[in-house]
């Protein structure tokens, strides 16, 4: 898969072209192509080996997902279309949801501008370290796109067929996510970055909230808000979401 998206995505002179087309082609393979670039590549951190996310496909991602915001809902609709026999749902709020890149794509979003923080105030001047920070600090406009259309596609997420009984971010992913950014905001000091991240993590939460794309109980929810570092659109999304829980998957028990 990696080879693939190099030939296409990155060597090729004419490969953004050739998949530029295909949402209309297959909206599912593109889906799950996303989902492939997701555990393919990474953002520049000194724990991942794979390969960082370059630009290019940074922008054919967002190409794709600006064409149709309901495209990466397409791996739920039809997983939920060819599982609708069965009495069990396919997904579990114990485990991450990999039927979707939406998660992986909120979690990229939302650590992008902590990590370029992080990487600028290195002193270590190395031409790997730069060069990583140079990459992100030249696509902060992308993921600032990207972020917009992952809330568009979490504002459709109720019009796919069965959308009660299915969860396009689990608990587990939402846990995941805010404690990534809570420990990333911990090793900076209050910045721009820092306040770019959180709000990017509340909007997802409180669009996922009232979309019902996100689900837990209310004890759950309070954990998550208070994990996450305060902020004005915080105190707005506890105060609405507090008193009463989402309601839960239909036989969550």
């Amino acid at each position: 898969m990696e080879s693939l998206i190099q030939d296409y995505c990155e060597l090729a002179p004419d490969g953004a072209s050739a998949l530029k087309d295909l949402p209309r082609v297959s909206p599912h393979f593109t889906c799950t192509m996303i989902t492939a670039i997701i555990c393919v590549y990474s953002l520049p951190e000194e724990s991942s080996k794979r390969p960082v996310i370059s630009s290019r496909i940074l922008e054919q991602i967002i190409d794709w997902m600006s064409f149709d915001c309901r495209l990466a809902l397409t791996s739920i609709h039809q997983t939920q279309y060819i599982h609708s026999q069965r009495p069990t749902l396919w997904t579990s709020p114990t485990k991450p949801n990999t039927q979707t890149p939406i998660p992986g794509l909120v979690r990229w979003c939302t650590r992008a501008p902590l990590l370029t923080a992080l990487q600028h105030s290195k002193t270590d001047e190395k031409s790997d370290v730069q060069n990583t920070t140079n990459e992100l600090q030249s696509s902060a406009h992308l993921w600032t796109k990207l972020h917009f259309c992952i809330l568009q596609t979490i504002l459709q997420f109720p019009t796919i067929p069965g959308a009660p009984q299915l969860e396009l971010i689990t608990l587990a992913d939402m846990t995941t996510i805010v404690k990534d950014v809570s420990v990333l905001v911990q090793r900076l000091q209050s910045c721009q970055a820092t306040e770019v991240a959180v709000d990017r993590l509340v909007q997802v939460l409180q669009v996922a909230l009232a979309t019902g794309a996100f689900r837990c109980s209310i004890g759950d929810l309070r954990v998550i808000c208070q994990t996450i570092p305060p902020c004005r659109l915080l105190s707005i999304v506890q105060n609405q979401h507090l008193s009463f829980a989402p309601p839960p998957m239909h036989n969550a028990s």
